[in-house]
């Protein structure tokens, strides 16, 4: 019975925890052994792994024949928000696309104050000249706004404020790279902004 079990997803040894409680043989060695499993995946797995597991709830993506609890869906929401929180400053770091995580929480009601803060400084250092192109082109100008509004509602200060003026400041100058340009090109580029058409009348109307 215990075969394959460290294979299963969260979702697969809760519908298997629910399968044998029906059957009512969730009981001694098994029953121990899936919750702990369980229990390790919502203390150790790595943070995107759990956010993947919230968007199988949300997106309906997971398998039909599965048994559900609600639950078991609240605990995996809860253990996540406190594995952000306990990461403190470094949670965004955990992500390829930390907006996503913002988005996806934002959606659910449970943005914690820490992703925000980590968030901003986050931004801050994907703007940055010594950036790639992929982290660069997660930020956009609406999810700028997006996390500049949630940071306003949750009178969020001090560095991470600063940091965040910091990455508008630098994505109204610099903008998101364009397509297809090459990550060297925006990590050895010069602090000149690219020209544009407002550049030029601008600097047309400076002289005049």
């Amino acid at each position: 019975a215990v075969v394959g079990l460290s294979d299963l997803s969260y979702h697969a040894t809760v519908s298997a925890e629910l399968a044998f409680e029906t059957l009512g043989v969730l009981h001694g060695p098994l029953a121990e052994l899936l919750h702990e499993r369980r229990k390790l995946f919502l203390e150790e797995a790595p943070l995107p792994a759990l956010l993947a597991a919230l968007l199988e709830i949300e997106r309906h993506t997971i398998l039909p024949w599965m048994l559900r609890s609600s639950d078991a869906d609240i605990a995996l929401l809860r253990a996540f928000v406190a594995r952000l929180e306990a990461a403190d400053a470094a949670c965004a770091n955990a992500f390829a696309d930390p907006f996503d995580c913002l988005e996806a929480l934002s959606r659910m009601g449970w943005v914690p104050t820490v992703l925000l803060r980590s968030l901003c400084i986050w931004t801050r250092r994907a703007l940055g000249r010594a950036s790639t192109a992929s982290d660069r082109g997660v930020v956009t100008a609406k999810r700028l706004c997006a996390l500049d509004d949630a940071c306003e509602v949750r009178g969020v200060d001090g560095d991470a404020r600063d940091a965040l003026n910091q990455a508008i400041r630098a994505f109204i100058v610099f903008g998101p790279p364009e397509k297809g340009e090459p990550e060297d090109t925006i990590r050895n580029s010069t602090v000149l902004p690219r020209r544009t058409v407002a550049h030029d009348t601008a600097s047309q109307s400076l002289l005049g």
